[in-house]
Order: C-alpha cells, then structure tokens, then sequence
C-alpha cells in the first residue's frame, strides 16, 4: 500500500504542478491581452471632420466663401481619458467666423478649446464657421489633417495623428518622442520640414 501511496501523492504532485503552469500561462496570456486591448483603446482615439454646410460659389469679391465644419473627438476605451486638445492642420488658410460676427486671423492650425474629460466610449463635437479661398479650398480640404493629444487614466501622455497618411513617418516619431502639448508638436514639425 505505501507504492500506491507514494505512486498517488507524485500523480497528485505532477497534476498540481501543471495546473499551476496552466494557471500561470494563462494569467500571462491575460494580461498580454489586456494590455494589447489598452494600447488598441489609446491609438483608436480620434478627431474626425465634416463640412455639413459646403459653399456653392464664392461669397464675397475676394472670392472666399464660408463652411461649416464638424470636428468630433471620440474615446473608443472604457476607461475616460482627460486634458483633451484637438488641432486641425489645413493646406490653406482659414479664418473663424465666431457666432457674434466677428472674425480671427488667417490661420492654418485650428485648435480646439480642450475637453477636461472625455467619458469612455464618450465623443466632444466642436461646430466651426470658417472662411477660406472658394477656388483653392476643394484640392487643399483633401489635405486636412488633425491631431489630439490626451492624457490616459494613468496621466500618460498621448498623441495621435490622423489621417495617419498625411503625416510624414518622422514626424511622427520626432514629435511622439517630445510631446507635452500642441507647442511641441508645431516645433517638431518645423525640425522636420524647416522650409514650410
């Protein structure tokens, strides 16, 4: 009877000893997924754009005509993100038309008042009037690009780039190397393309 006792407490040992690998790798899987579900959830946060409002014609003698624009920030994650600044890049200068009439300077980088938090799954829309050049504006939207830059729920910083195509690979690199914030990111780009 001691051989099937000592023959059983081994099987036993063995047996435990491999669901606690079992358990082991698995928990490691886990967190694998997990973090992989975390860094999808940060590069999926997005600023899109539409013009709901498109000029026909040129509306005054200088042949500029005003769209309305949408610009919207989505949070894909679970959990909120916070200090959430948008910037819209346009090939051509744009001026703000503010909803008491008055107007900004010509500008090529819009940006965006910040969003202290943005919920999981929870989207920010911003509705601008900008005026631009009629005959110039319809090959240079296609060119629109934006960035936003948020803080996730550790207060890591982030920045992502869209269109992805529309930003030159370093500068990508250089300015998700030093980004703190939208000044940052312009003085990357100047590093990066000194003649514009």
């Amino acid at each position: 009877m001691n051989m099937v006792a000592y023959v059983a407490s081994i099987v036993s040992s063995a047996a435990t000893c491999a669901a606690l690998i079992f358990a082991g790798l698995q928990f490691r899987w886990s967190r694998r997924q997990d973090q992989h579900n975390r860094q999808v959830e940060i590069e999926g946060v997005a600023v899109s754009w539409r013009p709901p409002e498109v000029p026909r014609t040129p509306q005054d003698t200088l042949g500029r005509a005003a769209w309305e624009y949408e610009f919207t920030a989505y949070n894909p994650g679970e959990l909120p993100i916070s200090d959430v600044r948008v910037e819209i890049h346009f090939a051509i200068p744009v001026i703000r038309v503010h909803y008491d009439g008055h107007l900004d300077e010509p500008t090529q980088i819009l940006g965006l008042e910040g969003t202290p938090v943005l919920a999981g799954h929870g989207t920010r829309v911003w509705r601008r009037r900008l005026v631009m050049n009629y005959k110039k504006a319809k090959a240079a939207l296609d060119q629109t690009k934006a960035t936003i830059s948020f803080n996730d729920s550790a207060s890591e910083p982030h920045t992502n780039y869209w269109p992805k195509q529309l930003w030159p690979p370093e500068a990508r690199r250089r300015i998700g190397e030093i980004t703190v914030g939208p000044a940052d990111a312009h003085a990357a780009l100047e590093a990066c393309h000194p003649s514009e």
